[in-house]
């Protein structure tokens, strides 16, 4: 005991030209391991209480399927969010499902555990998940006060134990879909039902966008009322395939009876499943549907907290988990690429943040990197609450980026195994672009910038040499009746 007191005095000497506006905080963790946050909250009002938090994500949401990029795809609410907000024109993701919802969740590198694009995307057979260890923000939020936190939609970092279930992973309520591609309608996919409601089956009927919009606006309907801040992750299915929309939303899109539906190789083996509910007569057209529909219910979400009174003191980030394939229906004109590959149009998504009462709001556009792992450190910052391990996590605190005060011109991001961000350089597949004169990653300038080159590379193979674990996915997962998690 004097052994650690004499730590902790020595350790507060030590930062005596911290400012006086700082917050030093010292505690123990659940886990007995110490921890200290230091952070200034000189930008942040000292009247603010701690903000509601909604992060509403898309899925497989293009650059170019939004209208407020120049979309022929109507997104008149999402328009209208960002018009109210800071739009993030440079926010960076994995270029696939799981790693991004991994980086959210804990703040870093989904290689870190197992869970990066080259090999852990959660398939239907896989085993493994988001590390119980590593802190979520939804276990940051709980110790911040945030009794009630919500994951609804689509959850996809691991089934195959109850150990990743989000009612483990610090939320307290959960509905929603374990995995992926479910059928839009009947909630199923390999013939199980994977609808759930806490730990249970849920049996709930209507077209799967709707009762994510519906149980978002419920819930906030619910916690506005009580006291103390909530914290709501909405991760929409849409529009990620299968590709089914509503007959409504395809209509405003020209639907024809009169015209065949479109059709995919291999229909003719989905024994069990409908080829024709919910497609129109094209891949976009109904893509486009699916947007329409998600749209409004990201209208009604952000409605329902203006009703409720709470819009002001809640922050609300929108984003995409990655890129738009063209093949599927996406566009992300005019960025280079797709979902699945490192150039920007696979990583660089559809974004903005709003705070009202913190001054995020406005129509205001910044063109600074921001990544999915800094919502961890930027959220700690904001509700006053330290990391439980702080020097693994591989995002930083934002919040001065937001706000204008701080820039990130040497910022780096890594990709994945065949991407580095480095302020405006880009290393993508080997090959070196300037991003700020061109942002189609159309014009490689290895050779005009030799150096930068050679150190972009080598700073790839140093990330790599760390994280890009050589693993073999265990793919030996029996779905279980109705998707329920073994271990209960």
């Amino acid at each position: 005991m004097l052994k650690y007191s004499l730590f902790l005095l020595c350790l507060l000497l030590s930062i005596n030209t911290v400012n006086a506006q700082d917050t030093i905080i010292v505690k123990e963790s659940t886990k007995n391991i110490n921890y200290i946050a230091i952070g200034n909250a000189s930008t942040l009002s000292k009247e603010n209480t701690k903000p509601n938090i909604v992060i509403i994500m898309a899925d497989d949401l293009g650059w170019n399927d939004v209208s407020y990029h120049g979309s022929q795809i109507g997104t008149p609410y999402i328009d209208e969010f960002v018009k109210e907000s800071v739009e993030l024109n440079r926010f960076y993701v994995a270029p696939a499902c799981t790693p991004t919802r991994a980086g959210i969740m804990t703040g870093r590198y989904a290689e870190r555990a197992e869970l990066g694009f080259m090999t852990g995307v959660i398939k239907y057979n896989r085993k493994g998940g988001v590390p119980p260890g590593d802190e979520t923000i939804g276990e940051l939020l709980a110790k911040a006060g945030y009794k009630n936190r919500a994951c609804i939609g689509k959850w996809h970092l691991g089934h195959s134990h109850i150990k990743y279930h989000p009612l483990r992973q610090g939320f307290s309520y959960f509905y929603g879909l374990y995995g992926g591609q479910v059928n839009y309608f009947t909630h199923k996919r390999r013939r199980e039902l994977d609808w759930h409601r806490n730990y249970e089956s849920c049996y709930d009927k209507g077209y799967t966008t709707d009762l994510i919009g519906n149980e978002a606006s419920r819930f906030i309907e619910e916690k506005s009322k009580e006291e103390g801040p909530f914290f709501m992750y909405v991760a929409f299915n849409a529009p990620h395939v299968p590709l089914e929309a509503k007959m409504e939303d395809l209509l405003k899109y020209q639907f024809d009876f009169s015209k065949p539906v479109y059709t995919l190789e291999g229909d003719s083996n989905r024994l069990g499943y409908s080829t024709v509910l919910g497609r129109g007569n094209t891949i976009r057209q109904t893509y486009a549907a699916m947007v329409a529909g998600m749209d409004e219910s990201i209208g009604q979400i952000i409605k329902t907290l203006k009703n409720q009174g709470v819009f002001e003191n809640t922050i609300v980030l929108f984003l995409s988990d990655n890129g738009g394939h063209p093949e599927v229906g996406g566009n992300n004109e005019p960025l280079r690429g797709r979902k699945g590959k490192f150039y920007e149009g696979g990583v660089r998504v559809p974004a903005a943040i709003s705070w009202p009462a913190q001054g995020l709001t406005g129509g205001k556009k910044l063109d600074e990197i921001v990544s999915y792992i800094d919502l961890l450190p930027t959220f700690s910052r904001i509700t006053n609450t330290p990391l439980m391990y702080p020097q693994s996590v591989d995002g930083v605190d934002v919040w001065e980026v937001l706000m204008g005060e701080k820039t990130t011109e040497d910022r780096e991001i890594y990709l994945g195994k065949y991407g580095l961000l480095q302020g405006n350089w880009k290393l993508a597949y080997n090959q070196l672009y300037f991003l700020k004169n061109d942002l189609e990653e159309m014009n490689k300038v290895n050779e005009k910038y030799p150096q930068k080159y050679q150190e972009m590379r080598r700073k790839l193979k140093a990330y790599n040499r760390e994280l890009d674990k050589k693993i073999v996915p265990d793919l030996t997962h029996q779905v279980q009746p109705e998707w329920m998690m073994p271990g209960r």
